[in-house]
């Protein structure tokens, strides 16, 4: 009787556990749901990697005052003793507006965290986080305005911004040639 008694409560808990896992994301709950706890700890171990100076480090610079393009002017990509890719860096903007984005990847290589930090000449500044599943589709995002009165920034990062590939876009042509 004892033993179905213990199997009752396992199997109890286990479907609680199991509720709690799949019970979706939101404004109550995203600070605590296992899902971002997850990405967090693979942001600051990645963190720890760079600072530690465990990540092999690359860096290009593109000069693109000449071309009035909007994009990178430094990209930075760091790898793992295995060379996957861990983060990826690109920073860059225009005469009015600047924007830096980090994108943080698993032991896989897949996209599960972006910071991206965008400020104006009129002081606006904001800042993006959006969160990954480990197949690299967005679960989560916040943006929170930090200063100045506004500017044309979107309410949602787009989409084809978010670097799944940060190989390939690390080795892109340099947008002003």
């Amino acid at each position: 009787m004892a033993m179905k008694k213990m199997l009752l409560l396992l199997g109890l808990g286990w479907l609680a556990q199991s509720a709690c896992a799949v019970e979706p994301i939101n404004a109550k709950n995203w600070n605590t749901h296992p899902s971002i706890l997850e990405i967090r700890a693979i942001h600051a171990e990645i963190v720890r990697a760079v600072d530690a100076g465990k990540l092999k480090k690359q860096e290009r610079q593109f000069i693109t005052e000449n071309c009035h393009h909007e994009r990178d002017t430094v990209r930075t990509l760091y790898t793992d003793a295995q060379g996957i890719h861990r983060l990826f860096q690109g920073s860059g903007g225009s005469e009015d507006s600047k924007v830096s984005r980090s994108f943080f990847y698993d032991v896989n290589g897949k996209l599960r965290f972006s910071f991206i930090r965008g400020g104006a000449t009129d002081g606006t500044r904001l800042e993006y986080r959006i969160y990954f599943s480990p197949q690299g589709k967005k679960i989560w995002s916040m943006r929170k305005k930090t200063g100045g009165p506004g500017y044309t920034f979107p309410d949602e990062w787009p989409e084809e911004d978010f670097v799944h590939d940060p190989l390939a876009t690390f080795n892109e042509a340099d947008p002003c040639l």
